[in-house]
């Protein structure tokens, strides 16, 4: 069902919201990143011409987005909850009588990227990700002993979160 998907995206999205919360990742420095609400009108621009249903406005996206009343231990535990909810709902779909097969397949595949999110989420929390230190995104200077990756070998649409050690080489 939809609202399968619409919880996996939002475990993605609040996963990434408690990263850049607790400053574990740096966001990109390029220039249409300098102006978010720039870069919010460029990319809904294409549906400028539909008129209903109402277009969401800048101003209610980025109060959405409003994350500064959570820690981001709080963030990290409501994107687990997603997870833990994605895995109740392929659980119960299984039981439906008029699933098919390949909707049965692909909802499976779901419930292991969610099972995997939340058993990273989980090391994240082990390596101090609520203080900032011990885990740094793909591509991101400094961090600990863990870099976070995005792997899409389980499903196409939906990540899943992965812990990668790096080595931090020690000067003699």
């Amino acid at each position: 069902t939809l609202e399968i998907q619409r919880l996996q995206c939002r475990g993605v999205f609040r996963f990434m919201a408690a990263l850049v919360h607790g400053d574990l990742v740096t966001k990109p420095q390029f220039a249409l990143a300098a102006d978010p609400e720039l870069r919010f009108n460029h990319r809904f621009a294409a549906f400028s011409p539909v008129t209903k249903p109402q277009h969401l406005t800048y101003d209610m996206f980025a109060e959405s987005c409003d994350f500064s009343v959570y820690n981001p231990e709080q963030l990290f535990q409501a994107s687990s909850d997603c997870f833990r909810e994605v895995v109740k709902w392929v659980d119960a779909l299984q039981y439906c009588p008029d699933v098919t097969e390949q909707i049965i397949a692909d909802y499976t595949a779901l419930k292991k990227v969610a099972v995997s999110n939340r058993l990273a989420i989980a090391q994240v929390l082990r390596a101090g990700g609520t203080g900032g230190t011990g885990v740094a995104a793909s591509g991101s200077e400094g961090g600990g002993g863990s870099e976070i990756d995005f792997q899409y070998e389980i499903h196409p649409y939906h990540p899943k979160i992965v812990l990668k050690p790096t080595r931090v080489l020690k000067s003699v």
